[in-house]
């Protein structure tokens, strides 16, 4: 076969998956070529493709592939079904992507799957719960799509399951008991969608659990205190939560968080000591809460941490002076930490006063001694209400 040979196209009697399958292993076998797998004329189709056929690479990415990797081809069209005639598949990744339709329940007699990513399309329709007759898969990735509906009450059954991400779609209902047999599960995402009832006790079955994220999830509080289990966290999110007021979450025995996220979860009562002893922490958001009383003396413990937000609560007492060092990375606003600050404020207008009080006198000028008094007072009181309403914040980056 000649070089420059350009490849001619499948016929439109090929299946849709088919033509994106050859596609992307024609374009990784004559990346500089121009070719195409559609058209009328299967016998020169299987004429160009010939030279590989024999080839060890031809029979395990075509004839018998065992991963699907389209993502992000810009692909349209329907969730493909076909894929259930290739038994030797073990990931589909159709990732970032413009597929619509639904999942296909055919997909659940794949006996071989152990990875299926379907991030960031516009599939929807409800998850089908024949996925989890798959005995192998290990990883499930749902996220950003518009899928409706509970999740599956079959998802219990999932034998192998280690991480079920479901962030960002429309899903509603309540989280069924038999997710409790989920005992292999390191990851579980569940943000930005419509959820209903209170975060579930059977979390505490999760002792495997790495990453937990129930971030704006329409779920209730309170955290369960059988998160304290939950021992081999590195990411915990939650947020948004409703319901009743609650007290912090036991996690003294999580030595190895590095994200702590429990913003606006009606957390009421004073920051927990092991919270201080958290020195694996890179990012700590414990904002809009309830939490009252000062900030724990062992915080020092957390001034390597790259960001702490603390904004929104009912904080009282003195600051801590390496947190005013490293105020680009700390957010303390709209709290009511006042004495430090009164301090450091007045001892500045006290040498400030002293100073020009000498000019003043020079001058035989009381008026002026006045007037920088009550400059003064009205100093600490606007400095003192800028720490309190948001106004030395800083540069904090994002969560």
């Amino acid at each position: 076969m000649a070089s420059d040979h350009v490849l001619p196209t499948a016929p439109d009697s090929f299946s849709h998956y088919t033509r994106l399958l050859c596609e992307s292993w024609l374009r990784r076998h004559f990346a500089r070529r121009r070719i195409g797998c559609t058209g009328a004329n299967r016998k020169d189709f299987r004429e160009g493709v010939e030279f590989y056929r024999g080839s060890v690479q031809w029979r395990r990415e075509f004839v018998h592939p065992e991963s699907t990797l389209l993502k992000e081809q810009s692909l349209p069209g329907s969730v493909p079904r076909e894929m259930v005639r290739l038994p030797y598949l073990q990931v589909i990744d159709l990732s970032r992507n413009y597929l619509n339709g639904t999942i296909p329940p055919e997909w659940g007699t794949m006996e071989q799957l152990v990875n299926i990513s379907l991030l960031g399309n516009r599939i929807t329709g409800p998850i089908p719960g024949e996925l989890a007759n798959i005995s192998t898969l290990t990883d499930l990735v749902l996220e950003y799509n518009q899928l409706s509906g509970n999740i599956p009450l079959q998802f219990g059954n999932f034998s192998s399951i280690k991480r079920i991400l479901l962030t960002s779609n429309n899903l509603t209902g309540e989280l069924s008991a038999t997710l409790a047999k989920l005992t292999t599960l390191k990851e579980f995402r569940i943000g930005d969608n419509n959820f209903s009832g209170s975060i579930p006790n059977f979390i505490e079955n999760w002792t495997s659990l790495e990453k937990l994220l129930i971030q704006g999830s329409g779920l209730s509080g309170p955290i369960p205190s059988g998160i304290a289990s939950m021992t081999k966290l590195s990411d915990l999110r939650i947020s948004d939560l409703n319901g009743n007021d609650s007290t912090f979450p036991p996690l003294n025995n999580t030595k190895n968080l590095k994200t702590l996220i429990l913003r606006s979860c009606n957390i009421i009562g004073q920051i927990p000591l092991f919270v201080g002893a958290m020195t694996t922490l890179k990012v700590l958001d414990l904002s809009f809460n309830k939490l009252s009383g000062p900030i724990p003396e062992n915080f020092s413990g957390l001034s390597n941490t790259d960001f702490i937000y603390l904004t929104g609560n009912s904080l009282t007492g003195p600051l801590p002076a390496w947190m005013l060092k490293a105020k680009e990375s700390i957010d303390l606003s709209y709290n009511n930490l006042t004495k430090h600050i009164q301090i450091v404020h007045r001892v500045i207008c006290k040498i400030t006063f002293t100073f020009l009080g000498i000019i003043a006198g020079f001058f035989s000028n009381f008026h002026i001694l006045v007037t920088l008094h009550h400059f003064c007072q009205e100093l600490v009181q606007k400095l003192k209400g800028q720490y309190n309403s948001g106004g030395l914040r800083g540069n904090y980056g994002s969560e």
